[in-house]
């Protein structure tokens, strides 16, 4: 026998098999102990950042064009400069650090650092923000571009 025309027929409740339920609350338990037990164990701190071998003072002055002039900020003098269809990957990574600049504010006249430290990693720090970048994180190549920095137009 057919419901009286207008009214909704209700459908039984479905049923979730209590093995999918156990399983999912396992899942949700081991995630929450995996994230609790890498914060715990400092999974969740930053790197140490170890001794540095070097660092160099440096200011990135945009060109006409979208080229690039690096000058060692303790010297004034150029140690690069880069035109506008070379070096991708530094442009865009010194466009993006000045968008942030830009962005809060910051004073584009205080140099970025750039460190090489013992256990060969790379980082370039803006001090008016307070970004590092690892630059290891960046592939091999990409770091080799800012890690030729450490040593054109040294003193």
């Amino acid at each position: 026998m057919s419901p009286p025309a207008g009214t909704r027929q209700l459908l039984p409740d479905p049923v979730v098999p209590r093995g999918v339920l156990v399983g999912a609350a396992l899942l949700v338990g081991f995630t929450i102990g995996c994230a609790l037990l890498g914060h715990l164990g400092g999974a969740a701190r930053p790197l140490p950042t170890g001794i540095a071998l070097q660092t160099r003072a440096l200011r990135f002055l945009p060109r006409d064009g979208g080229g690039l002039l690096i000058a060692d900020a303790a010297t004034g003098a150029t140690v690069r400069t880069i035109g506008a269809s070379d070096d991708g990957f530094l442009r865009t990574v010194m466009q993006g650090l000045d968008t942030l600049r830009a962005r809060v504010g910051a004073d584009v006249a205080i140099p970025f650092q750039l460190t090489a430290w013992r256990d060969r990693r790379l980082t370039l720090d803006d001090p008016t923000t307070g970004t590092r970048l690892e630059l290891e994180a960046f592939g091999p190549t990409n770091e080799a571009a800012f890690a030729r920095l450490m040593q054109e137009g040294a003193r």
